[in-house]
C-alpha cells in the first residue's frame, strides 16, 4: 500500500483592501462591523464595545470558509494617528526591560512582539492626551504590537497583529 502525503493548505495574509463592508450596526456601546473577502470564502467581523471603565474592547471573529490556513490577523488597526494638532511632540512608551521613551521622530517600523504573554502594551501621547493600546490574551497567542510612520513622517500606523491559525472550515475570536 502507497502512503500519499497529505498537501498541506496553502497559507494567506488577509490584506484591508480585498474585504468588502457587507453589515454594520451601532448602539450605545457597540459598534460591529462585518466584511468578507471579494474572492475567499473568509470572513471578518469586529466589535468594539465601551467598556464601564472606559476603554474600548475589540473582539475580531475570523470564519475561514476557504480551503487555505489564515496564519495571523492585524486588528484593530488606527491608521493616520497623530495626537492633538502636531505629531512632533508625541512620545511613545512601551515595556523592554526598565522601559523605552522614544520621541515620535525616532520611530520607525517597531513591532513589539510578546510572544506567549497574556498582556502587551504601549502608550502613545502628547501633552493633549493619547492612546493606550493593549492586548490581554487568556489564551497567550503570540502578539504584536505595530507602530508605522507615514513617508512624510506626520502620521503613524498603529495595530495589534495576533498570529494564530485559523484552519480551513473553521472560526475562531481574537481578543
Amino acid at each position: 500500500k502507497k502512503h500519499v502525503k497529505k498537501k498541506k493548505p496553502e497559507e494567506v495574509w488577509l490584506e484591508a483592501d480585498a474585504f468588502e463592508l457587507v453589515d454594520k450596526s451601532a448602539s450605545a456601546k457597540v459598534v460591529s462591523y462585518t466584511f468578507k473577502h471579494k474572492t475567499m470564502g473568509i470572513t471578518l467581523t469586529t466589535h468594539y464595545q465601551l467598556a464601564p471603565q472606559g476603554y474600548v474592547n475589540c473582539e475580531l471573529e475570523v470564519k475561514n470558509d476557504s480551503d487555505r490556513d489564515v496564519i495571523g490577523v492585524q486588528c484593530p488597526n488606527f491608521s493616520m494617528l497623530q495626537i492633538g494638532e502636531t505629531s512632533a511632540d508625541d512620545m511613545l512608551i512601551w515595556p523592554l526591560g526598565s522601559g523605552i521613551k522614544q520621541q515620535r521622530s525616532e520611530i520607525s517600523n517597531l513591532k513589539i512582539g510578546y510572544p506567549k504573554a497574556a498582556v502587551g502594551y504601549y502608550d502613545y501621547y502628547d501633552r493633549d492626551g493619547g492612546l493606550y493600546v493593549a492586548t490581554h490574551d487568556p489564551d497567550l497567542i503570540a502578539n504584536q504590537l505595530r507602530l508605522q510612520p507615514d513617508d512624510a513622517l506626520v502620521y503613524i500606523t498603529c495595530s495589534i497583529q495576533k498570529g494564530d491559525l485559523v484552519s480551513p472550515k473553521t472560526s475562531k475570536t481574537f481578543h
